[in-house]
């Protein structure tokens, strides 16, 4: 069965309608993560924060935010340490090698300041 012209160009202009939500979705994300990596470097300095990103895109990251975390409550297993000026960091891991053996996805939360954490999300 061949789409009329009308049907052709609503589907078309449906798409074009989802595809500008996503990209305005994708630059309110970018907007937020360069808010939030200015107050980072400004606490942590510049040199931190090239070391967090340089982290961060090993890990092919996505969706970032600032959160608070009881420290007390967050058991010694699940910190893991990183290299550089990272040191510890939790790690929720809730793929593990996936169909392929080689995919994994999860959560990454880096201590900023006293219960202060940047999270984020990975897939890899």
């Amino acid at each position: 069965m061949e789409l009329s012209k009308e049907q052709k160009k609503r589907m078309q202009q449906e798409m074009d309608a989802y595809y500008a939500k996503l990209e305005e979705k994708r630059k309110e994300s970018n907007r937020v993560a360069n808010r939030i990596f200015k107050a980072i470097e400004s606490v942590k300095g510049k040199k931190y924060l090239k070391s967090l990103l340089e982290y961060m895109e090993e890990s092919e990251w996505n969706d970032v935010t600032l959160v608070r975390r009881d420290l007390e409550s967050i058991p010694e297993k699940d910190w893991q340490q990183e290299r550089g000026l990272i040191g510890k960091v939790i790690v929720n891991q809730y793929v593990n090698g996936g169909y392929s053996g080689d995919e994994y996805s999860g959560y990454v939360w880096v201590p900023l300041k006293g219960n202060l954490f940047l999270k984020f999300h990975y897939d890899m």
